[in-house]
C-alpha cells in the first residue's frame, strides 16, 4: 500500500520508520539504559548520602554558641578560682575558708570538664571572637560579673580582715553575671552536656549569692546592692548562629535538593519529549546555556539554603512550644509550621530549576520568576510585621540576605528570559537589540541593590526606619535591573533610573557630610563613611553616566547614511 512504511523494531514497544520519522507510537525508554540509570542512581545515591550524614552526630563548630559559651564560662571560672583561691589563703575565717574551698574545687572541676569538650571537639581553648559574641552581644571588655584587674590587686593586699568583705562583693556580682550566659546557653543548644552544665548554674550559684548575702549581714555589713543582673535578650543571625553553620549544615544536606533536581530533571525532561514527539506541544526554543545555569543556579542555591535552614526552624528555640493551631484536638507548633514551609520553599524552588533546564517554556520562566520574587517579598514583610506564631518581626541576618540575593538573581534572568522571546521572535533566540550599555547600566544597577541589600541588617539594629529605607532602596534597584533587561530602550525609563540614582547619590552625600536627614534617633549627625558605601556610590554614578550616554543616543539616532540628527540639521 502506498501509505505503508518500512519499519524496524527496537524491541521495547516503539516503532521508527527507515527514514528517521516518528510512528504514532513515541518509544518508550529501556528502564536498563545507561542516561536513565545514571540518574535513578543519582538519585538514590544522593538519598541515602543525606540520611548518612544527618544521623551522623556533629560536634559543634568554631562558630557555635557551645564553643563560645565553653571558651567564655572557661574565662569566667577561672577568675572565680583565682579569686576563691585567694581568699582561702588569706582568710581567719573558717566559713568563708568553706566557701573558698568550695567554689575553688567545684570550679575547677567544670573547667575541667569544658576543655574536656573542647578537645573531643578538636578545638582550641581560645578563639579568635569577642567575648559573649556567641549570645549576639560581643563585648571588648569584661564580661558580666567579673572583676577588673584593679580589684583582684586590692583583693591581694587585703587584710585578712578586709579580704573576707572584699571577697564576697567581689563573688556575688560574679555568680550573678553567670547566670544569663547560663540562660542564653540553654535557648540556644539542644546538646545534652552543655545543657546540664548550664542547668547546674542556674539552680547551684542563686543559692550560693544568698548564702554569701547572709554572711555579709552576720558580719554586720550592707548587702551587696542592686538586682542580678536581667537576662539579656539573645539575637541569632536569622535561624542559626552564623554564617559558616549554617554553611555546614547545608553541605550535609546538600544531596536532598540536588536529588530533587535530578528527580524532577528526568521526569520533567521525558514529559517534555514525550509531548513534542506526540505533537501535543511546540518545541520551544532553547534559551542560551548561560542565562539557564543562571537561572537555575540562583533557584537551587535558594532550594539548598531553604532545606538547610529548615532543621534549625524545627528546633528554633522562640517557636518550640508554642501552638499555631489545633486540628481534631492535634496541636500543630508553630515550629513545625516554620520548618515544613522552609521544606516546601527548598522542595519548590528546586523542582523550578530541573523545569527551567528541562522544559524550555515562558510560563516555566513566568514561574520562576514569580516564585523567587515572592521570597522575596515575604522575607522583606516577615522583617515589619512578625510572622505567625511569634510576636516581633524576625531579624535581618547575612544568611537570609545571601538568599535572597540569590533568589534576585533567578528573578532577573528568569524574567528576561520570560520577555525575551517576544522582543526576539519566536522561532528562535538571538542576541538582543539593546546595546552593551544597557547591560552595564543594569548590572551596575543589580550591583548596587545587593550592597544595600548587604549592610541592610546593620541598619535596622539601628532603627527601623532605617532599614526600610534600605530595604526600599534594595528593591527599587534591583527591580530597576530588570525592568532595564526587559524593556530596554525606554526614554521614560532612562528618565526614572537618571533621577533615582541621582536622589540617592544626593541623599549619600548629605549624610556624610551636612548630616542624616529627616528622622531617626541619629538625624542631623554626620554618618561615617566606608569602602562599600563608596563601592555602592560609584555602581550609582555608573548608572546615571551610562543611561545619561543611552539618552543622547536616543535624541540622536544614526541614520542610515551614518549622520545624526544633529548632523543633519
Amino acid at each position: 500500500m502506498a501509505h505503508e512504511h518500512n519499519v524496524t523494531s527496537t524491541g521495547i514497544g516503539p516503532l521508527y520508520s527507515e527514514d528517521g520519522s516518528f510512528s504514532a507510537h513515541p518509544p518508550l525508554r529501556r528502564l536498563g539504559e545507561p542516561p536513565v540509570l545514571l540518574a535513578l542512581v543519582t538519585i538514590l545515591l544522593g538519598v541515602i548520602i543525606s540520611l548518612v550524614l544527618l544521623l551522623v552526630p556533629q560536634s559543634p563548630g568554631e562558630d557555635s554558641p557551645e564553643v563560645g559559651f565553653t571558651r567564655d564560662m572557661i574565662v569566667h571560672h577561672a577568675q572565680a578560682v583565682e579569686m576563691a583561691n585567694i581568699a582561702r589563703d588569706r582568710t581567719q575565717d573558717p566559713s568563708i575558708r568553706v566557701l573558698a574551698t568550695d567554689i575553688l574545687l567545684t570550679q575547677q572541676a567544670e573547667i575541667g570538664q569544658m576543655q574536656g569538650w573542647l578537645d573531643a571537639w578538636a578545638l582550641a581553648y581560645t578563639g579568635s571572637e569577642p567575648a559573649m559574641n556567641w549570645m549576639g552581644h560581643p563585648t571588648y571588655g569584661r564580661m558580666l560579673g567579673m572583676a577588673s584587674p584593679e580589684e583582684i590587686d586590692r583583693l591581694k593586699q587585703a587584710t585578712p580582715k578586709e579580704v573576707d568583705e572584699q571577697f564576697l562583693r567581689l563573688m556575688i556580682p560574679h555568680h550573678q553575671g553567670a547566670l544569663p550566659m547560663a540562660q542564653a546557653i540553654l535557648e540556644l543548644s539542644k546538646r545534652p552536656e552543655v545543657a546540664r552544665l548550664a542547668q547546674k548554674i542556674q539552680v547551684s550559684q542563686p543559692t550560693e549569692i544568698s548564702g554569701m548575702q547572709a554572711m555579709l549581714e552576720r558580719k554586720g555589713l550592707t548587702p551587696v546592692e542592686g538586682q542580678p543582673p536581667s537576662p539579656l535578650v539573645v539575637t541569632e543571625e536569622g535561624f542559626t548562629a552564623s554564617l559558616p553553620t549554617t554553611f555546614r549544615d547545608t553541605a550535609r544536606l546538600m544531596p536532598l535538593p540536588l536529588a530533587i533536581l535530578a528527580a524532577a530533571w528526568l521526569v520533567l525532561g521525558e514529559m517534555y519529549g514525550r509531548q513534542v514527539r506526540a505533537g501535543l506541544t511546540e518545541k520551544h526554543p532553547v534559551p542560551p546555556l548561560g542565562w539557564r545555569i543562571a537561572a537555575a543556579g540562583g533557584l537551587i542555591t535558594s532550594a539548598a539554603l531553604h532545606i538547610g535552614i529548615a532543621p534549625a526552624r524545627f528546633e528554633d528555640p522562640t517557636l518550640t512550644g508554642i501552638p499555631f493551631v489545633s486540628v481534631a484536638g492535634v496541636v500543630v507548633w508553630a515550629s513545625t509550621i516554620h520548618g515544613v514551609f522552609f521544606c516546601i520553599a527548598g522542595v519548590a524552588t528546586a523542582i523550578t530549576a530541573a523545569a527551567i533546564l528541562a522544559w524550555p517554556s515562558r510560563r516555566i520562566h513566568l514561574a520562576g520568576a514569580c516564585i523567587s520574587g515572592m521570597l522575596i517579598v515575604l522575607w522583606a514583610v516577615l522583617r515589619l510585621v512578625p510572622p505567625p506564631g511569634t510576636e516581633a518581626p524576625e531579624a535581618v541576618d547575612l544568611v537570609g540576605s545571601l538568599t535572597k540575593a540569590a533568589e534576585l538573581v533567578a528573578m532577573v534572568v528568569c524574567a528576561v528570559l520570560c520577555f525575551w522571546p517576544t522582543r526576539v521572535g519566536r522561532s528562535e533566540y538571538s542576541q538582543p537589540r539593546w546595546g552593551f550599555p544597557l547591560y552595564m547600566a543594569a548590572a551596575f544597577s543589580i550591583v548596587a541593590a545587593l550592597i544595600h541589600l548587604w549592610v541592610m541588617p546593620g541598619y535596622f539594629n539601628n532603627w527601623w526606619g532605617y532599614g526600610v529605607s534600605f530595604l526600599t532602596v534594595f528593591l527599587a534597584q534591583g527591580l530597576y535591573g530588570v525592568a532595564l533587561l526587559i524593556w530596554g530602550s525606554q526614554r521614560l525609563l532612562f528618565l526614572v533610573g537618571i533621577a533615582g540614582n541621582f536622589l540617592i547619590i544626593v541623599i549619600y552625600v548629605t549624610a556624610h557630610n551636612v548630616g542624616i536627614p529627616l528622622l531617626g534617633p541619629y538625624a542631623g549627625e554626620v554618618q561615617a563613611g566606608g569602602a562599600i558605601d563608596l563601592g555602592a556610590m560609584a555602581a550609582e554614578l555608573a548608572v546615571v553616566v551610562t543611561l545619561m550616554t543611552q539618552m543622547q543616543a536616543y535624541e540622536s539616532p544614526v541614520g542610515d547614511d551614518g549622520s545624526t540628527r544633529e548632523d543633519n540639521s
